[in-house]
């Protein structure tokens, strides 16, 4: 082998060598990059999902008219996205009923998606739950001349059914405190969550179901527990979900400022249940300025 020829080769193995080196170093790069961007599309995701974990955690404290959930998990879940899902549903008088579940998509790159809180179809006369199709009791604003949906009387249709169970919301003419409404509440009615109400001229029967309010207990201690933790979620954000430029987070944050202590609050109106006869004495009820049915079928007994 002459010296071109051993040259030639040494060229060879230097330019293999080189080759070798530089897709070695494009794998590297590949492989780390990949990595790389799969955990910043993971973290990414996270804080998306995080951020609508937050924000059922404040709907169920703060805008869940009687509705309570069952589940909160993780739908569809990968490292680019998913959907934050939280099934619901009602307790009437120990019976229950299905309710729209809660549903917030995210992806790495847009964060959380829009439409998951109490969306409605409303009527002239009624508001429905849009995937349940059932009916909502709905509150009214006193100061109003008028509501885009009218004004309900609908306590005598109930006590006309015998043996039913029925869901009412009651609007109070005034503000009453926790004391008064159980004070003024017939035996067999029950308390299941109580509404702060709004302000101004506002008409809360547009608000799509986010009425602000807590649920209530059948011991007062845990009643008490549960409006703590509606202050805590209420005054964890300041503002956003706006109607007609009303701010019903805004709202529901100047409401837990202004009353500290449950004893303290005044309420705009509760949502009561209970069997179909014992609702007889609020058909006289003076301080009931509107009643509206939500759930309202024959009592089979089975719980």
């Amino acid at each position: 082998m002459n010296e071109e020829q051993q040259f030639q080769k040494l060229a060879r193995r230097v330019k293999w060598r080189r080759w070798s080196i530089t897709i070695g170093l494009i794998l590297v790069i590949m492989v780390g990059g990949g990595l790389a961007f799969v955990q910043m599309t993971r973290v990414k995701a996270k804080r998306a999902s995080d951020e609508i974990n937050r924000s059922f955690d404040v709907i169920n404290a703060v805008l869940s008219p009687n509705i309570q959930i069952s589940d909160q998990f993780l739908e569809n879940s990968d490292f680019f996205g998913g959907t934050v899902v939280s099934h619901r549903y009602k307790d009437i008088d120990g019976a229950r009923e299905n309710w729209s579940a809660n549903r917030g998509p995210y992806t790495w790159l847009l964060g959380r998606g829009g439409g998951f809180s109490n969306a409605t179809d409303i009527s002239d006369t009624a508001a429905y739950d849009r995937i349940t199709q059932h009916k909502i009791p709905l509150f009214y604003n006193v100061n109003r001349q008028k509501s885009e949906v009218q004004r309900a009387h609908e306590v005598r249709q109930v006590v006309r059914q015998k043996h039913y169970l029925a869901e009412v919301a009651l609007t109070f003419d005034h503000r009453l405190t926790l004391k008064q409404i159980n004070a003024k509440l017939p035996a067999g009615v029950h308390a299941n969550w109580y509404w702060a109400g709004v302000s101004g001229k506002a008409d809360a029967t547009i608000m799509d179901n986010n009425f602000v309010g807590f649920q209530g207990a059948s011991q007062a201690k845990f009643t008490a527990e549960n409006y703590r933790w509606f202050r805590h979620e209420a005054l964890s954000t300041a503002s956003g979900m706006t109607y007609n430029n009303f701010d019903v987070l805004a709202y529901a944050n100047h409401f837990a400022k202004r009353y500290p202590k449950l004893d303290q609050a005044k309420f705009a109106g509760v949502i009561v249940t209970g069997k179909s006869a014992a609702f007889k004495p609020l058909t006289q009820a003076k301080w009931v300025a509107t009643s509206s049915v939500g759930y309202f079928q024959p009592d089979t007994g089975i719980k």
